[in-house]
């Protein structure tokens, strides 16, 4: 690399503390990226996924405000748009085939209160799922929002006001890994988990697997959404990082990490090695910036991409969830999947 660019670019990165490859996951997502652009990918640098939704420097809760509010306009989107998901005009879009999910987990209720825990909050999703829910006959005991993102609290409490009386309505600024379900438990009622939006794709499976096992009571229901890869889906998967959205979503985390620096966008679906040798896809959001003859490859997001067979084996591989029920799309490029935690 260049001094130009280590004067430019690590120097400010040594101060952000944004590190190279470290983590399973992420080590492995550095190797298939750089291992893909070859001599193209210059100096590879990763950041954690959750950086992006966490700070306290100066500017930070005006950017984690956009990117909770481009995550809200996405799934807005996504709920009112008849055509997302559908293969023929008969067939279920993304609306429905969540539509779908929420009747199986009314009938898991079997008349019981719900707990409703939320892993990463975003408000329109939230208060489609809760209205649907009611509509089924579920009455609603507590809701519970659990997201890093400090700016989320303020909005989310704001549109469940329309739905759930404040004391309802519970928030949690705290890791995933950090919170579980057992301060929550109430006499008869059902709690259901929540990861929508393709959150679980974020980090290596055995991880999401030790999280969910540890932060959930046997009984709990977990529904999970996850856009599925197939050989012949790759314009399907790319078409959603396309997005202005998502575009934009990367430019935020290159400019909270460095600086409003010019950069070019790019995103490549790769094989990637897990932690236990299983291969995978996974979707590599990527900011290029050059200097002369020199560039340098930031990685502002990545994402897994399961396959319908590898999303059912990896929740039951632990032995600790029994999948319920699936539902998916018409084209089947996204699944609801309902499980249950049993005893260990």
């Amino acid at each position: 690399m260049s001094e130009a660019l280590k004067t430019k670019y690590l120097s400010n990165l040594e101060q952000r503390e944004v590190y190279n490859f470290d983590g399973p996951l992420r080590a492995s997502v550095g190797r298939a990226l750089q291992l893909h652009l070859g001599d193209d990918a210059g100096q590879v640098i990763l950041q954690e996924n959750v950086d992006k939704y966490q700070g306290d420097e100066v500017g930070a809760a005006k950017d984690l405000t956009e990117v909770f509010n481009i995550m809200k306009q996405l799934n807005a989107e996504g709920l009112s748009n008849p055509g997302l998901g559908r293969l023929e005009p008969n067939s279920k879009n993304f609306g429905q085939a969540l539509d779908e999910s929420l009747k199986d987990v009314a009938q898991r209720c079997e008349g019981r209160p719900l707990t409703y825990v939320e892993l990463g909050p975003e408000p329109s999703k939230t208060s489609h799922i809760l209205k649907r829910l009611r509509a089924l006959g579920i009455d609603i005991a507590s809701y519970t929002g659990v997201d890093i993102n400090p700016t989320s609290e303020t909005e989310m409490r704001s549109v469940l006001q329309d739905t759930l009386p404040n004391d309802k309505i519970n928030y949690q600024t705290v890791p995933f890994e950090s919170f579980n379900t057992q301060s929550l438990q109430g006499e008869n009622t059902q709690v259901l988990v929540t990861m929508l939006g393709f959150q679980e794709g974020n980090e290596d499976p055995a991880t999401i697997a030790d999280w969910f096992k540890s932060m959930m009571t046997p009984g709990d229901l977990l529904l999970s959404e996850m856009q599925l890869y197939a050989e012949d889906r790759h314009a399907d998967i790319q078409t959603l990082y396309h997005h202005p959205s998502m575009r934009r979503f990367s430019k935020i985390a290159l400019t909270r990490a460095l600086g409003n620096l010019f950069s070019d966008y790019h995103s490549y679906l790769v094989p990637v090695e897990l932690a236990d040798g299983h291969q995978m896809q996974a979707m590599i959001l990527c900011e290029q910036l050059k200097d002369r003859d020199d560039h340098v490859t930031f990685v502002t997001n990545y994402c897994l991409k399961y396959s319908k067979e590898e999303f059912r084996r990896y929740r039951e591989l632990s032995g600790a969830f029994n999948v319920v029920s699936e539902t998916y799309t018409g084209d089947e490029t996204i699944v609801f999947q309902l499980s249950q935690r049993v005893g260990d």
